[in-house]
């Protein structure tokens, strides 16, 4: 287990910076930061959001909301929140699916905090070095969500 932080538990969601950042970031370390830095600010946001949208039963806002974010959590890697969001894009205006959606939503909020302090830890890994960012770990954490 090579520079691997884990925390084991039934339910684990993987944060991978690596498969889909390095995609577009090109091995540019303050790129990938500006990105991490991003997607912390809008993944409150999305949790902010959500909760107020059902509480205002605004279900046409809450699609466009998660339909919004779903790229952000496809490039991190988060591919079981982008499917979340990806049902509630899809469903939000079925009024039938609504208990689902809301029972999905407390889940992702849950799973989204998760995810916001596992990039805050692996910010927390990078060092920088004459001005430039350095990761100093392996970029790959399972955390428990």
């Amino acid at each position: 287990m090579k520079n691997k932080q884990e925390i084991s538990a039934p339910d684990q969601i993987s944060f991978d910076s690596t498969k889909e950042l390095n995609k577009i970031r090109r091995n540019d370390k303050a790129f990938t930061l500006k990105m991490l830095r991003l997607f912390i600010a809008a993944a409150k946001k999305c949790n902010k959001k959500m909760r107020s949208c059902i509480k205002e039963n605004n279900w046409a806002e809450l699609k466009a909301l998660a339909h919004k974010h779903i790229p952000t959590y496809c490039v991190m890697g988060l591919n079981e929140l982008a499917n979340s969001l990806k049902y509630i894009d899809q469903h939000a205006l079925e009024k039938e699916k609504h208990k689902t959606i809301e029972d999905r939503i407390r889940s992702l909020y849950r799973k989204n905090s998760e995810a916001i302090d596992a990039v805050k830890r692996y910010i927390g890994l990078i060092r920088f070095e004459n001005n430039a960012p350095v990761i100093t770990q392996e970029e790959h954490y399972t955390y428990v969500t």
